[in-house]
């Protein structure tokens, strides 16, 4: 765990912990440790809450699984060059700006569902009737080959910080073994949205490696798999934004033809 010096650290019976020899770092023991038990507890000091990194035995960053008690920090507004909602045809204008610059990986934790914020403009001219929405995209290095995931979507939050209500989720699909990529999760059939702004994420069965921006923001929430709740409950906010978007289609309205007589 890295953390600024100004900081009152607690652990529980369940765990040990001692210092680095520069007192950058805190080395935690924990091991057979029950599902939600608290092992860590941090207390931040004149009022600076650190950035909170927990890495396991492998070295890999352990997300979400660090509970930061703190009040959410404001959202940025969306990043043009990191679009979150796109054409079905044109899924490439998402998926390459958010792979730039370069994401790193972290493990998404088994029982929760995570997300990131997305606005949705306007509709085309000539889709009078407004948007369908079809798949949820997610960027995924595989860890539990064969487990499965849901995509979900949620509205946000009249302060716009947080997730709010369930919108639409996706039928589970299977986690492919090496994946190294996007995983996209259709929907059972295309969900009518209108523009606004939204929250784009997954649940997971298992544990997975999730792509994204360390300098981002998302939020995430406990969750029993496999059925995504209502409203998103208790929302919880890391310094992580996952590479993930959703794709939709213009719906066109059909106008109604008259048939013209013929006459002899």
């Amino acid at each position: 765990v890295y953390y600024s010096p100004q900081l009152a650290i607690t652990t529980s019976a369940l765990a040990t912990a001692s210092l680095s020899v520069d007192k950058t770092q805190l080395v935690l023991t924990a091991e057979g440790i029950p599902a939600g038990s608290l092992i860590l507890s941090i207390e931040a000091l004149n009022n600076e809450w650190p950035v909170v990194t927990v890495y396991n035995s492998a070295g890999l960053p352990m997300y979400p699984f660090v509970h930061v008690l703190a009040p959410a920090p404001p959202m940025p507004p969306p990043a043009a060059s990191r679009p979150r909602w796109c054409m079905r045809d044109d899924a490439a204008q998402c998926a390459g700006p958010l792979m730039l610059p370069a994401s790193d990986v972290v493990v998404c934790g088994s029982g929760y569902k995570l997300a990131s914020k997305a606005e949705l403009g306007a509709p085309p001219s000539n889709a009078t009737d407004g948007w369908k929405l079809e798949a949820v995209n997610v960027r995924v290095s595989t860890m539990s080959a064969g487990a499965q995931a849901v995509g979900v979507v949620y509205t946000s939050a009249a302060d716009g910080g947080s997730p709010d209500s369930l919108v639409a989720a996706t039928p589970m699909v299977t986690v492919p073994a090496r994946l190294n990529g996007w995983l996209r999760l259709p929907m059972a059939s295309p969900v009518p949205v209108s523009s606004g702004v939204y929250w784009v994420g997954w649940l997971l069965e298992e544990d997975q490696g999730c792509y994204g921006l360390r300098s981002g923001h998302d939020s995430y929430a406990t969750n029993t798999w496999p059925v995504p709740t209502a409203r998103w409950g208790e929302a919880s906010h890391g310094p992580f934004e996952i590479d993930a978007f959703a794709t939709v289609l213009p719906v066109e309205s059909v106008v109604a033809k008259t048939a013209i007589p013929e006459y002899i």
